[in-house]
């Protein structure tokens, strides 16, 4: 039975999703399962008896420092026989591939004496949660170090609700993340914006369209700015749009330069120069511009060219040429202001460059002129972020998405900020809802101790910290759940709530059929027992195996089949023929036990894979018995048929014997029937005498016959 829970161990260490070695206290290895041979890409020859520092790989530290040898785990432990776990360690490979990332357990197990006998160290693979993390944070990065104000809306009908916003945005408009958390996004509007702006914006959202415009927005100190906005719609990977990106720009600053230029050109210029903006005044009549040399430079222009909108605006980009020119024509019609994105192709250069104008229409009436003053910009660089934190905002919200069945983030004072859950309904309430709600208020109060314990440690360490419970649904049915915290910063903690009810029910039937199975092979009515296919050697034995050996099942283990066989070409054939078909069914054999008593047996066996290895499965039937009963009935049989030959043969001789005698009897009677003398019938009757004395005498004879073959006692002696 040890042996037999031996071999389930093995099979279940070979089976399990971490990489198991096991070292002897000399470092050399001694078992490895096959997650463990695909963690270092190696087969499993290569590993065998390997010694831990011969090899070409190194581990490293979560800093990516090298490691010494001797703090990797095998002589961490011979070193200090302490069990340790969840060590995050890399596995660097000699040939360039990417580091394989994984945490590490590692424990001893000692002799009776107190010596270390083995040392087994287990290894999850942890890449694609390390590549996850680094991703998000590179992404979240990206959001939170724009150089322009980002918000995100969620879509509601007639609202457009923000979701978040980054730290760029908080700093320029005074309000905190937390303050305008789940507020429509006109709360930034403020009085002093356009109202028909808005309208159109929300318009374009209606529509599901990107757009841009310039707003004058408000603090939240009620001081007025000016911004360069653009929404884009952000789809869900079904296409549907859940989010708008609001990319809010400060422009105060510019119209305020704009202002200035009345007042100190040669400052104005300075300014321009520096912050990569031109000044231009534009005749809509003449079609001629007046701009400052920054206003050149930016464009690429040739100073030695007239300065028209036709030189100075010709080389936009095809595709923004339209937009422009109808943008121009209806200023002029309608009034209002212009502010456009576009690129340009500087004619110095070939070099295509991002360009933000903004101008506002001017008309003299005394002079019957109508002007467009206004300034440029190379918003290239800002473009790029822009692009970059689009980007990354994308792949954010992709991987939110796609994050197991719950998430949730919670403060140092245990107050929720995010909440998100691919099915929305495993929440009870809306994520929303539930932002700067106590996390006490929601967790089932049994597992709020386990809840703190958890988050602090790993607040303090910043390692992962997991644990497992269960909630009950009716009086036989419970829904498992494993809790996984993560150190976001230092102070929020994110929890990874999982429902693993299926994993455990599944866990728990693999237990049940083991155990079937285990019940099945030890109470099976005949003997059972699985043997290595090269050496013979017995490695598990049920109850009723002790019968036929004559042992009791566990003293079997160990045993060799030969053996128990008489004659082993019997098993060498037996061995064959498993080899030539795979299996053998109903074979008879002869076999003796440890008494040395003969029995007779119909074997059956078949090959199986145990722990990896291929085994034989036998199964014995004894027919001794059997054949016993067989063999005295062959006895009675012979017996039976000698009996009637020999009665077959007295029926001849009788019948041969009497049929002369009856046949003298009868031609007798016909003539004394026929005689009229007296001296004939004398004579018939004496002849009549003498064969009856002769039938007298055959019947002697026959019964003697008859008494020597009924006699079993008789001796035979040979004729000399």
């Amino acid at each position: 039975m040890a042996d037999t829970e031996t071999g389930q161990y093995h099979l279940l260490l070979k089976h399990l999703q971490s990489g198991v070695l096991i070292y002897s206290p000399d470092s050399h290895l001694l078992y490895w399962n096959d997650e463990a041979a695909r963690i270092w890409s190696v087969s499993a020859d290569k590993l065998s008896g390997l010694q831990v520092t011969a090899n070409d790989w190194y581990f490293i530290s979560e800093a990516g420092t090298r490691l010494a040898p001797e703090d990797y785990p095998v002589f961490r432990i011979l070193n200090n026989p302490v069990p340790f776990s969840n060590l995050t360690l890399g596995i660097k490979f000699p040939d360039g591939r990417e580091i394989t990332w994984v945490k590490v357990n590692a424990y001893p197990e000692f002799s009776e004496e107190g010596k270390i006998t083995q040392i087994k160290v287990l290894f999850t693979d942890i890449t694609e949660q390390i590549r996850a993390t680094d991703n998000y944070r590179l992404k979240r990065y990206a959001f939170d170090n724009a150089r322009e104000g980002i918000l995100m809306t969620e879509v509601r009908p007639g609202a457009a609700l923000i979701f978040c916003a980054n730290p760029e945005f908080t700093k320029n408009s005074g309000y905190s993340e937390q303050e305008i958390k789940g507020k429509d996004i006109r709360l930034l509007s403020g009085p002093a914006a356009d109202p028909l702006i808005v309208d159109q914006i929300f318009k374009k959202i209606k529509e599901g369209k990107p757009f841009q415009t310039t707003l004058r927005c408000a603090r939240k100190n009620g001081e007025a700015f000016w911004c360069a906005l653009r929404i884009a719609p952000a789809p869900n990977e079904y296409g549907r749009i859940t989010h708008y990106m609001w990319y809010l720009t400060d422009i105060t600053w510019k119209r305020e330069i704009n202002n200035k230029m009345v007042i100190s050109r040669k400052v104005l210029e300075q300014a321009q120069k520096v912050a990569r903006i031109g000044h231009f005044v534009l005749d809509m009549q003449t079609n001629t511009i007046v701009s400052s040399p920054s206003f050149d430079d930016i464009l690429g222009l040739d100073v030695n060219l007239p300065k028209s909108m036709e030189n100075s605006l010709g080389h936009i980009l095809p595709e923004f040429q339209p937009k422009i020119w109808n943008r121009l024509q209806e200023i002029m019609q309608n009034g209002g202001r212009f502010a456009e994105d576009f690129i340009i192709v500087r004619p110095v250069d070939g070099e295509q460059r991002w360009i933000s104008a903004f101008g506002e229409l001017s008309r003299n009436t005394e002079h019957q002129t109508v002007t467009l003053n206004g300034v440029i910009q190379d918003i290239s660089e800002r473009k790029q972020a822009e692009a970059a934190a689009e980007f990354a905002q994308r792949d954010l919200q992709s991987i939110i998405s796609t994050l197991p069945d719950i998430v949730l983030r919670f403060n140092a004072a245990y107050e929720f900020t995010y909440c998100h859950a691919n099915n929305p309904e495993d929440l009870l309430v809306p994520a929303e809802q539930l932002i700067g709600v106590p996390v006490d208020t929601v967790i089932p109060q049994e597992i709020t101790q386990i809840f703190h314990e958890k988050a602090e440690k790993t607040r303090i360490s910043g390692k992962v910290e997991s644990f497992e419970y269960f909630l009950p649904i009716s009086s036989s049915e419970k829904e498992w759940f494993e809790a996984r915290m993560i150190n976001n910063t230092q102070d929020e903690i994110v929890c990874v709530i999982r429902d693993i009810t299926e994993q455990k029910h599944a866990a728990n039937a693999l237990k049940e059929s083991e155990q079937l199975l285990r019940d099945i092979f030890n109470m099976a009515p005949v003997p059972l027992i699985i043997s290595n296919i090269t050496d013979g050697k017995i490695i598990m034995a049920n109850e009723k195996s002790e019968l036929m050996a004559g042992l009791h099942s566990e003293s079997l283990i160990g045993k060799h089949v030969d053996n128990y066989y008489i004659n082993q070409q019997e098993r060498q054939q037996l061995l064959n023929r498993i080899i030539r078909n795979g299996k053998v069914e109903g074979i008879e054999i002869t076999l003796k036990n440890a008494k040395g008593q003969i029995n007779l047996g119909l074997v059956s066996t078949t090959v199986i894979n145990l722990n990896g290895e291929k085994r034989l499965f036998t199964g014995f039937i004894d027919i001794t018995e059997r054949k016993k009963m067989e063999a005295d009935l062959n006895v009675s049989f012979d017996l039976v048929r000698e009996q009637n030959k020999r009665l077959l043969n007295f029926s001849y001789i009788v019948s041969h014997n009497l049929r002369s005698h009856t046949s003298n009897i009868t031609t007798i009677l016909d003539f004394l029937e026929n005689a009229t003398a007296a001296r004939e019938r004398e004579e018939m009757i004496g002849h009549l005498r003498t064969v009856t004395g002769r039938l007298d005498d055959t019947l002697f004879d026959l019964n003697e016959v008859v008494s020597i073959q009924k006699n079993i006692n008789l001796i035979i002696e040979p004729l000399v």
